[in-house]
C-alpha cells in the first residue's frame, strides 16, 4: 500500500510486522536508550512508536528507527519489498537514474496544515524529545557526505522553546570520524569540536 502520509506509513510497517508500540516511556534518556538498542539490531530491528510519554498528552508520539531495514526502506520508496539488500541497491540505482521530476503543485490547504502553530504559540518544548549527555534532540542524525567521501553526522538540538540548531553527533577518539576531523584541522578546514 503506497503511503501518502506518516499515518499510512505506520500502518504499513505494522502490517509488515516491523513496528513495535511502546507506551509510557520517559523522554529523559529512556526513549534515546531504547532507540539506540533497537538501532544496533540492524535488519532485525523494528520501527519504534512511543506513545503516552511521561509528561506529555496521549497522541504526542515519537517514531524512531524508521528506515533500519531493507523492507521498510523499500516500503517507503514504493519498491519491491522482497529484494535482498544487493537487489535493493541495484533497483534503487536504476530508479534514481530514471527519475522523472514532477512540477510542484501549490495548494492553499491539505493534511500538512492540520496542525499549525504560529508566532508566540510556537514552543518546541510542547513536543516530546529525547535527551542524552549532549542535549535535547528532536530529529534523527543526518549524514552529509563531502567531496572527499568524508561523512559528517549531525542531529537537530533543541536549545530553547524557539531555537534549534544542527549540532555534531558524538565522534569517538581513534575512530573514523575522529581521524577525518583531525585531517580537516591539519588542512585548515573548519570542523565541529
Amino acid at each position: 500500500m503506497p503511503s501518502r502520509d506518516l499515518r499510512d506509513w505506520i500502518q504499513g510497517a505494522e502490517e509488515l510486522g516491523e513496528l513495535k508500540r511502546i507506551d509510557g516511556a520517559d523522554w529523559d534518556v529512556e526513549i534515546g536508550a531504547i532507540t539506540e538498542l533497537g538501532h544496533h539490531r540492524g535488519e532485525d530491528s523494528d520501527a519504534l512508536l512511543f506513545d503516552n510519554i511521561k509528561g506529555y498528552p496521549t497522541g504526542y508520539r515519537v517514531l524512531s528507527n524508521t528506515l533500519n531495514t531493507t523492507k521498510r526502506l523499500a516500503m517507503t520508496l514504493h519498491m519491491d519489498m522482497n529484494n535482498t539488500r544487493l537487489e535493493f541497491v541495484r533497483d534503487l540505482k536504476r530508479h534514481v537514474a530514471e527519475v522523472k521530476h514532477i512540477k510542484p503543485e501549490f495548494v492553499k490547504d491539505g493534511p500538512v496544515m492540520e496542525n499549525v502553530i504560529e508566532d508566540n504559540d510556537f514552543d518546541m518544548w510542547k513536543f516530546p524529545h529525547d535527551r542524552d549527555v549532549l542535549g535535547f534532540y528532536i530529529s534523527p542524525g543526518k549524514l552529509r557526505t563531502h567531496h572527499a567521501r568524508q561523512v559528517f553526522c549531525a542531529r537537530t538540538i533543541l536549545q530553547s522553546g524557539r531555537l534549534v540548531r544542527s549540532g555534531p553527533a558524538v565522534i569517538s577518539r581513534r575512530r573514523h570520524g575522529d581521524s577525518t576531523r583531525r585531517v580537516r584541522i591539519r588542512m585548515g578546514r573548519r570542523t565541529a569540536r
